[in-house]
Order: structure tokens, then sequence, then C-alpha cells
């Protein structure tokens, strides 16, 4: 494996979890409208589940690796960063002066 098919794969797992993410997040998006455009939404999740799905499948050996390692690198930045937020928020809530 090249250095450079190695980082690729990674940027390529990287793009399909945004992706992929960014479709789950049209659920909660567009919660207001849903009735009408629950279809495209549902299209959307099974289109890049399909293609996370088949790139994994489709790619060799030697850069499936770093393709889920590039996914779950990104998972695990999207959730840390919510993580931190949250305890940052609270903390941040606590230390705040009481209006008079």
């Amino acid at each position: 494996m090249t250095w450079l098919g190695g980082a690729l794969a990674f940027l390529a797992g990287l793009v399909i979890a945004i992706r992929w993410l960014a479709a789950i997040h049209a659920i909660i998006d567009l919660w207001y409208t849903m009735r009408t455009v629950w279809l495209v939404v549902s299209a959307r999740v099974v289109a890049w589940s399909a293609i996370a799905a088949a790139v994994i499948l489709v790619v060799g050996d030697r850069y499936r690796a770093p393709l889920l390692a590039g996914m779950v690198f990104h998972g695990t930045v999207f959730v840390g960063t919510y993580v931190f937020m949250i305890v940052v928020g609270g903390l941040k809530a606590r230390r705040m002066p009481a209006v008079e």
C-alpha cells in the first residue's frame, strides 16, 4: 500500500461519513415538513448507506482499513464535538451569575 493510496482512502472514508451523517441529519433538519419530503430523505439515507457499503466491499483489502479508519475518525470527532459542547455548555451555565 502506498502512502498516497492510503491517504486517499482515508479521505474517501471521511467524505462518505460526512455525506452519510448529513443524510441522517436531514431527518432532524426537515422534521417540520417531513410529510412532504419523507421520500427524498429516505432515498438519500438509503443511497448513502448503499454507497458506503458498496465502497467498503469493492475497495481492495489494502485500502479497506484506511477507508474505515476515515469513517470512524469522522464519527469520533463528530460525537466528541457534541459531548464537548454539552460539557462546556453545562459548565458555562453553572458559572453565570444570576440576573437581579
